[in-house]
């Protein structure tokens, strides 16, 4: 007599098959997607941060050009949203001689104490001004010629050794100031937001031309670029925090610069001397 066992099944139905490859497929899709999301939230949380940095950056370099800036002197010449026009000190130098439309300059030697170090040479296109009582009356003259020398500075003056190293011929005559006193040299610049040729914006400084009398095509000082315009604003503020007209720059004590672009915003408030 034979036991017919019942037959046992192996493997899996074509259903059940199918249902698992379903499951495994679903699976997969749902942790791509939570990989992918992961990824564009950490490139996301990436970009703003370098965001961030740019701006900060960015508002840095204007800053540290705006704390040497004197508006009551005239100094500010444009805040607004878009722009900022500025005089910034090339350094000062002692004045020799001269009278009128043409001084001799001599440069800082750590003789006179006032004196500071000059960036570059004094070049065409650099404004003058006399430091102290005369700067208050506006005497500022732009410089249309520059020699170099080597003379003595005037006889009233020669305990300090100092000697002339540049004549500069000025566009118009100024009240010479004594003989030792220091004489600012000072150049504009302008920083704005603008589109390079490439259709990308940017925040960048355009430098005076000389020979142009305006100023040249702006430069991208620090790597804000965007295919959007950022917001540059610049404003004048008096002591109370209150912005000042354009008209009405000497009593600027503090100028707000805001710079908003896609991915955050940056703000700084900077403070500026009175003298």
């Amino acid at each position: 007599m034979r036991l017919i066992r019942p037959r046992t099944r192996c493997g899996h139905t074509v259903a059940e098959s199918l249902v698992g490859l379903l499951i495994a497929t679903l699976a997969m899709a749902v942790t791509a997607r939570a990989a992918g999301l992961t990824l564009r939230t950490e490139a996301r949380t990436a970009t703003e941060v370098r965001m961030a940095h740019d701006n900060a950056d960015a508002l840095d370099v204007v800053a540290e050009r705006l704390r040497d800036v004197v508006p009551a002197d005239g100094d500010l010449l444009a805040a607004d949203t878009g722009m900022l026009a500025m005089r910034v000190p090339v350094g000062t130098v002692t004045f020799c001689a001269g009278a009128g439309d043409t001084l001799s300059l001599a440069p800082g030697d750590g003789a006179s104490p006032w004196v500071d170090d000059l960036t570059r040479p004094p070049a065409v296109g650099d404004d003058v001004r006399p430091v102290g009582g005369l700067a208050a009356s506006g005497a500022v003259a732009r410089v249309v010629a520059v020699t170099a020398v080597d003379a003595p500075c005037a006889a009233e003056f020669r305990a300090w050794s100092l000697r002339a190293r540049w004549r500069v011929v000025l566009d118009s005559a100024i009240t010479a100031p004594p003989i030792g006193a220091p004489v600012r040299l000072l150049t504009r610049e302008r920083w704005t937001a603008y589109r390079g040729i490439d259709g990308r914006w940017a925040l960048g400084l355009a430098a005076w031309g000389a020979a142009t009398n305006a100023y040249d095509t702006p430069q991208p000082v620090v790597a804000i670029l965007d295919a959007v315009a950022p917001v540059f604003v610049a404003e004048p503020r008096d002591s109370a925090g209150t912005r000042v007209a354009a008209g009405a720059f000497a009593q600027v004590r503090a100028v707000g610069l805001v710079l908003r672009r896609r991915g955050g915003s940056d703000s700084v408030v900077v403070r500026v001397p009175t003298r």
